[in-house]
């Protein structure tokens, strides 16, 4: 018989109540967090209820002293909600946790922290919004959405950026931001690699954010505003990297935010660390989970800028159309040149 404690935090203090008189965990012992955090561990299983620091303070005791957890988002956590595949009904999400088997998930660290959900280096509208956000809006309150995008387009700025994989794969290039996640958390981000990114794969999705111009970027946002359909591809102002670490440089220092927090700034060291955590969650969540692991990296970025010429140019400004480098029109005119000359056969047949 597993000894379970349920733990809450400070701004869980309104569920707690509810918690005891339900009939699933009122026999259960309920601790405080600041208690439990001080008190010598004697329990399986661990039910936690709290704020995004006190749930990854327990989860990192877990890691640690390889006891059982299980999440219980109060009702206004909704991005933990979507992530994990959990209810707004605090019943299930009470059964999930008491009837469901614990299983080993893989975690995505940033710097050493926690990352709950998704990291973000920079800015990298729309990729870090949840789909929610958007699904239940007016076309006419999309449109005043999408003109916000539009002025908020003005105040992004290009770095130059270098980022690094497990295996030395090296990629310079220039972005706005680039958002990193684990599985499928229900973000625009993870929409956009539904097909690739998975539960408990030992790698993480890195998303690089480099709009060409700005309806390139306005193009970004209506697809994520506007779009309904499941499957996605990945835009061309978007570069993808999957690998089991990525290490992120950048010329001028990132802000990098971590499950909405502010976690200092780049370069940030990225990694996962594979089941690491045992937790208890919902069928669905698991259901991306691949039946074998491939250690093969992926490494999309070849639509991305890479010219020193280009770089420096969206450094400088964010054009409104896409901007054409001396190289593209160079190779624009050499083919114009050559689908010009007159071929042998085409003067043989004029002859005819």
């Amino acid at each position: 018989m597993q000894k379970i404690v349920f733990v809450y935090g400070k701004a869980s203090q309104s569920i707690i109540e509810e918690v005891k008189q339900n009939s699933l965990s009122s026999s259960l012992k309920h601790l405080d967090y600041e208690t439990f955090m001080h008190t010598k561990m004697e329990y399986d299983k661990v039910l936690v209820a709290g704020d995004i620091d006190e749930i990854k303070a327990i989860f990192s005791r877990a890691i640690v002293e390889g006891f059982e957890v299980a999440l219980i988002p109060d009702a206004s956590q909704v991005t933990l909600q979507d992530s994990f595949s959990l209810s707004k009904n605090l019943s299930e999400n009470l059964k999930v946790a008491l009837n469901s088997e614990a299983k080993p998930m893989d975690i995505l660290y940033a710097n050493e922290q926690v990352v709950l959900h998704t990291a973000l280096a920079g800015d990298a509208p729309p990729l870090s919004y949840r789909i929610s956000k958007y699904r239940n809006k007016s076309i006419k309150e999309r449109l005043i959405l999408l003109y916000q995008a539009y002025l908020k387009v003005k105040l992004m700025k290009h770095t130059k950026v270098k980022l690094q994989t497990n295996k030395s794969q090296t990629v310079e290039t220039v972005a706005t931001g680039v958002v990193v996640i684990e599985h499928y958390n229900k973000t625009c981000a993870s929409k956009l690699i539904n097909t690739t990114v998975s539960t408990n794969d030992s790698k993480l999705d890195a998303l690089i954010i480099s709009p060409n111009s700005i309806v390139e970027y306005l193009q970004l946002m209506a697809k994520a505003i506007f779009g309904r359909n499941k499957k996605s591809t990945i835009p061309n102002s978007i570069g993808y990297i999957k690998s089991k670490q990525l290490t992120l440089e950048s010329k001028v220092p990132l802000p990098l935010m971590v499950d909405g927090k502010e976690a200092g700034t780049t370069p940030v060291e990225f990694m996962v660390k594979p089941k690491a955590l045992k937790i208890s969650l919902p069928d669905a969540f698991w259901k991306n989970a691949p039946q074998k692991i491939n250690n093969k990296e992926t490494v999309k970025t070849d639509k991305l800028v890479h010219s020193n010429e280009n770089m420096n140019y969206l450094q400088k400004r964010l054009p409104f159309f896409t901007h054409a480098g001396e190289e593209q029109y160079r190779t624009l005119f050499a083919t114009l040149r050559d689908e010009g000359r007159a071929s042998s056969n085409f003067v043989m047949l004029m002859l005819l």
